[in-house]
């Protein structure tokens, strides 16, 4: 979603496209670390106090991102951001596998994978207009709302789906 933004935050940390890029692919980064820390933590702790975790750790650092001043700030960030975002990912995997029989998960995965898949299609259009209206800076904020919103879902309405499968198994 902030793809568009990289010139107005090149701009405004007084660096390069180049070097916003960085930003961006130190995010897989963190999407690949946080999947080896979050599996263990989700089988240890259960599906939801990972996620919650994850998920305030995404939101505070969102916010963050749209206050930093220098490049390195951004790029350690989004290290950080995509460890807190990763729980997410990682954990409808594992209630994918905790809802569904084995003979429909690859149906439910083949689902979960099209909504997954669509995003990174729609973000930057709709980052183009943020960034065009009230500037890059909002691009985070507006992550931060959307992951509070789901917080806010998985504390009021979604189940521990870890303890359901280990009381139906």
């Amino acid at each position: 979603m902030y793809l568009p933004g990289f010139p107005a935050i090149a701009t405004c940390l007084h660096t390069d496209v180049a070097g916003v890029a960085l930003s961006f692919s130190s995010f897989f980064i963190g999407l690949a670390a946080g999947q080896l820390l979050y599996g263990p933590l989700l089988d240890k702790f259960g599906r939801k106090k990972p996620l919650f975790v994850g998920l305030s750790i995404y939101i505070i650092v969102s916010i963050g991102c749209a206050m930093v001043t220098t490049l390195d700030e951004l790029i350690v960030l989004r290290v950080i951001q995509a460890i807190g975002s990763c729980a997410a990912a990682v954990a409808s995997m594992a209630m994918v596998r905790d809802l569904f029989p084995v003979n429909e998960n690859a149906k439910v995965f083949a689902l979960l994978m099209l909504v997954v898949g669509a995003s990174p299609m729609v973000a930057p259009t709709i980052g183009g207009y943020v960034t065009a209206g009230p500037g890059w800076q909002w691009v985070f904020i507006i992550l931060a709302m959307m992951a509070v919103f789901i917080l806010v879902a998985v504390l009021l309405v979604l189940p521990d789906t870890y303890r359901l499968a280990l009381l139906c198994h």
